[in-house]
């Protein structure tokens, strides 16, 4: 556990250093596509809600009824500021909550900015702690460093890909023990007159803890082929909260044996595996005439390893760790493809 969260903050230090390597080299490529809102807030608050609630702290989100349902945005690119300033005010809480406000503001007759405001009941700044608050490997003091950790890189980053987005990032106000409020502002590109309160009434002018887009993969049944604890955890969490149905198979052999007793609209199968491979397994279930996707799950991320597994009998192939955006992503194309029958005749495949 030690050298895996040490391993996390390694890893994160160093691509917020690239990041803001390449935002001051202007570098940095955004994209602009559609993004459903509530959906990208979920995906974080559900990404931060441990670290929240191991400090004993609430984090909730509140949106205002007339926030558009889709904007033109890199949904990346927005995700990763929310999970930096959100994340930081829960890493300088230590009693109380943290609040997420989320709505649009009009900048001008033709343009929207969105604007997010996070306020915390953490430890607060003094005046010369605000000076220092958005320069490079800069926290209050040392004794801050110690206690919480990090760089300070996160909120100048944060500032620079809202920059990128049409946007900013600036404290509000902040009071020595009291907290902090930070606003976060990114060119709102508004992609659909659709409100998001009007498709769902019961959620207006109140906290958000579940959204319906959360659980979009409700009424899809999954079999996951896989033998590590740890993934098992993660995957059952990660449907449980899109809403589908599940079952686990810790091997390959157990995992043909279950789908060829029942029925699952998609496999997700791990490659590497005791008894029985996934290669074996996918293999042995095509042989049966078994036609429903089956997805590889594997840490191999090489192109090679793709086209290998995809010409072994599998529909498709996601790297480990598993994305729960991207895993949500590609089980909703094969919700809306139907495949008629479990069981079909199908073409022989060599293992090579």
């Amino acid at each position: 556990e030690v050298i895996t969260r040490n391993g996390t903050l390694l890893s994160n230090i160093i691509n917020d250093i690239l990041d803001l390597t390449r935002v001051e080299s202007g570098k940095l490529e955004v994209e602009r596509i559609h993004t459903p809102l509530v959906s990208l807030f979920e995906e974080t608050r559900s990404s931060l809600s441990l670290l929240a609630s191991e400090k004993g702290i609430g984090l909730h989100l509140k949106f205002a009824d007339d926030l558009p349902e889709q904007l033109i945005t890199d949904p990346l690119r927005l995700k990763q500021i929310l999970i930096n300033v959100i994340g930081n005010a829960i890493k300088f809480t230590s009693i109380g909550q943290v609040d997420v406000y989320v709505r649009t503001q009009s900048r001008s007759e033709k343009t929207d900015l969105l604007l997010i405001e996070v306020k915390d009941t953490g430890k607060g700044l003094a005046e010369d702690e605000v000076l220092k608050l958005f320069h490079p490997f800069s926290q209050a003091d040392a004794s801050t460093t110690r206690k919480f950790g990090g760089t300070g890189l996160g909120l100048i980053l944060s500032r620079q890909l809202a920059r990128a987005l049409g946007g900013d990032v600036e404290l509000l106000q902040s009071q020595p023990l009291l907290g902090s409020t930070f606003a976060i502002t990114i060119d709102a590109g508004i992609s659909s007159a659709d409100t998001w309160s009007s498709r769902k009434p019961s959620q207006q002018g109140a906290p958000s803890n579940l959204s319906g887009s959360m659980r979009a993969l409700e009424g899809m049944k999954i079999l996951v082929v896989e033998d590590a604890r740890d993934n098992q955890l993660l995957m059952s969490r990660i449907l449980r909260l899109d809403g589908a149905e599940f079952e686990i198979a810790e091997n390959g052999a157990i995992g043909v044996d279950t789908a060829v007793a029942t029925h699952f609209d998609v496999i997700l199968m791990d490659v590497q595996m005791p008894v029985m491979d996934g290669i074996e397994a996918t293999l042995e279930l095509r042989r049966r005439g078994y036609a429903k996707p089956i997805i590889a799950l594997t840490a191999h991320a090489m192109r090679e390893d793709r086209e290998r597994c995809l010409g072994l009998g599998f529909d498709d192939y996601m790297t480990k760790p598993v994305d729960r955006s991207k895993l949500k992503s590609l089980l909703l194309r094969y919700k809306s493809a139907n495949v008629e029958e479990d069981f079909a005749p199908s073409a022989e495949v060599a293992l090579t």
